[in-house]
């Protein structure tokens, strides 16, 4: 016989994690506080910069993850990693 302690803690070690999910516009929303925080006004040239990477597709207007990463990380946006990962994995 197990005890209602005993219980809880397997059910708490065997459940199914469930992943969180974030919407677009509160990601936005605090990134965006992040960067008026640190008086970050730069988004023309990053803009310019990001449209100019080698794997940009000016069909979808899109760009790699990785690349964009790179670029982010390249102009030193003042944001936290986990802020940067939910915002690219939108």
């Amino acid at each position: 016989m197990l005890n209602d302690q005993e219980i809880i803690s397997l059910a708490r070690a065997y459940a199914v994690k469930k992943k969180k999910e974030y919407d677009f516009q509160s990601v936005a929303a605090v990134t965006q506080d992040h960067l008026r925080k640190n008086n970050f006004e730069l988004f023309a040239k990053l803009r310019e910069v990001l449209i100019d990477s080698d794997s940009y597709n000016h069909h979808d207007q899109s760009l790699s993850i990785n690349d964009a990463r790179c670029v982010i990380k390249g102009f030193k946006l003042p944001i936290p990693e986990y802020l940067l990962d939910m915002l690219l994995q939108l």
